[in-house]
């Protein structure tokens, strides 16, 4: 399952989310809860990884993200979770080999969950 939703900021400081479909105005505070809740439902999708899918790093200390193309998966042989990753980076033509730990971490499944995260990391840090 891949998540598409956006958020707005609107006026009184709340936040418009829509799904394409519906539309809700939460408060920051919920916002972030929903968004933590997305997180957490998302590293099931991991469990369906597979060479070929497309990933997106994200590099908190320079900001930046970068998409990558998987080219190898280990999994666990008891719970079939990911122990290793392999990815390749076409933009900075570098390869790598990642730990399982690190998806929903520094990897995500999608640009929006990835943008979250850099954005979510970065307002930690200066709070």
């Amino acid at each position: 399952m891949r998540y598409k939703m956006q958020a707005q900021r609107t006026d009184n400081g709340n936040y418009l989310i829509s799904d394409g479909e519906k539309c809700v105005e939460l408060s920051q505070d919920n916002a972030i809860k929903l968004a933590k809740i997305i997180f957490e439902t998302a590293k099931d999708d991991y469990r369906t990884l597979k060479p070929g899918d497309h990933v997106w790093y994200v590099d908190e200390d320079e900001l930046f993200i970068e998409e990558g193309i998987v080219t190898t998966v280990t999994r666990n042989n008891v719970d079939f979770s990911v122990v290793s990753f392999g990815v390749e980076f076409p933009e900075s033509k570098d390869f790598d080999e990642f730990y399982g730990s690190a998806l929903g971490d520094c990897f995500f499944l999608s640009k929006e969950l990835a943008e979250y995260h850099m954005n979510y990391k970065n307002k930690e840090s200066h709070d």
